[in-house]
């Protein structure tokens, strides 16, 4: 599954949804980032000391604990091939991702704790998935005309959510060309889209689709859009808004985790949806 690469970048699917960028930290603290996702059989940690470049902090034994089972996260990802750090500023100091295997997907509606050994002293957070919202319009398989006034093609949605969800992104899963035979080939480039983020409070929007390096989506071929949405908890909600905020007084606000600097949020996707972009018959 993949996440924002961009205003709340760096990659949902493997969980470290953001750089830990929207306040100074102290010079002695911990930095922790990571988001687990429904479904998901893993979870990736971003662990950094923001004021040092020794060593990457692989001694802290972070663990992720789930309802009957403790999981100690303990391979070592790369941090661009693996967890989407592209450029090395956005986490400054010495930086190491850790994935965590775990023995059963994360479930919704579900309590999971996270420790770990900080240079101050014990690391501990909490975190509820929440339930996962509901795209309800387009429903799936909807065919829409072809937009022909310019490069973006609007798709009209309206979802559901339950309150626990405090932000609400919408992703492009895929995009296809189906041809004469009905195979379904990769759109070159992929289908990206905007708004990241969906009007929570109205439960409708208005997303663009785009197709990349092409004048727009549909070029005489039907185009299939799979459309997501993914609903976080108020954890990295409340983190995400921060953004722009500077500076962050002291104390630092608490996003699902103490002892350290970061966050500790959960996110569930919505079921997917499939769109067809051909003009009428």
């Amino acid at each position: 599954m993949r996440l924002l690469t961009t205003a709340i970048a760096v990659a949902a699917g493997q969980g470290c949804v953001r750089a830990a960028d929207l306040l100074e930290p102290p010079s002695d603290v911990l930095g922790v980032a990571t988001v687990v996702v429904a479904g998901r059989s893993d979870v990736v940690v971003l662990l950094s000391r923001p004021h040092s470049m020794s060593d990457a902090p692989t001694d802290v034994e972070p663990r992720l604990i789930g309802p009957d089972w403790d999981v100690l996260f303990s391979e070592v990802l790369d941090l661009e091939d693996d967890c989407g750090i592209e450029d090395p500023e956005v986490w400054p100091g010495s930086v190491v991702c850790l994935r965590a295997r775990l023995p059963e997907p994360i479930r919704e509606r579900t309590r999971y704790t996270i420790t770990a050994a900080g240079p101050a002293g014990p690391i501990h957070g909490t975190v509820v998935v929440p339930e996962a919202p509901e795209i309800v319009e387009p429903t799936n398989g909807t065919r829409i005309a072809p937009e022909s006034r310019g490069r973006d093609q609007p798709i009209w949605v309206r979802f559901e959510a339950v309150p626990e969800v405090g932000l609400l992104q919408a992703e492009v899963i895929e995009g296809t060309e189906i041809t004469s035979s009905g195979a379904e080939i990769p759109i070159e480039g992929g289908l990206s889209l905007q708004p990241f983020l969906l009007d929570l409070e109205a439960g409708v929007d208005e997303i663009l689709i785009r197709r990349a390096h092409a004048p727009s989506v549909y070029l005489g071929k039907p185009v299939k859009i799979s459309l997501q949405f993914l609903g976080f908890e108020n954890n990295y909600a409340s983190f995400v808004r921060l953004a722009g905020k500077y500076p962050a007084r002291e104390p630092y606000p608490s996003f699902g985790i103490e002892g350290a600097f970061g966050y500790f949020g959960a996110a569930a996707p919505s079921n997917p949806v499939q769109v067809i972009v051909k003009p009428p018959e």
